[in-house]
């Protein structure tokens, strides 16, 4: 008999606006492990697909989130160039290139994943996830 044995299970989680939402609060707002994001911006003009009265950032605004035209730019260092710290990665995020993220989470980083859904995330988790949103895995630290 092994002394050791791998048992992969696979499963569906679906994720709500709000937990997308506090997922990018989680990330953007003082979280020390995001020093290699610059800025995160949305795509649509101010205001388009905003709740109205939503007094929060567009991050956190679940009727932007879940509008169809969702999409940030996020500016980040380029683990690719030479140059630390000079922010010259950019790419467009939507809601597809967070799903394939988390899925991506889900696969290279279960217990960071397990954090996640399981509500015991802390400001590494976010960055693992917004790691895989946009670098396709863990790069930084």
């Amino acid at each position: 008999m092994p002394d050791v044995f791998t048992l992969t299970i696979s499963t569906e989680r679906a994720f709500t606006a709000e937990e997308i939402g506090y997922l990018l609060v989680g990330e953007f707002e003082g979280n020390p492990m995001a020093s290699w994001i610059n800025k995160a911006t949305p795509v649509t003009p101010e205001g388009v697909g905003r709740t109205p009265g939503h007094d929060g950032p567009w991050y956190d605004d679940e009727g932007f989130l879940t509008f169809t035209g969702f999409a940030f730019t996020i500016n980040y260092d380029d683990p690719d160039e030479d140059s630390e710290g000079d922010f010259t990665g950019m790419r467009t995020i939507n809601m597809n290139q967070i799903k394939d993220g988390l899925r991506i989470m889900a696969e290279d980083y279960p217990d960071h994943f397990a954090d996640l859904v399981g509500d015991n995330a802390d400001a590494i988790t976010y960055d693992v996830a917004m790691q895989c949103i946009v670098l396709g895995s863990v790069i930084y630290g």
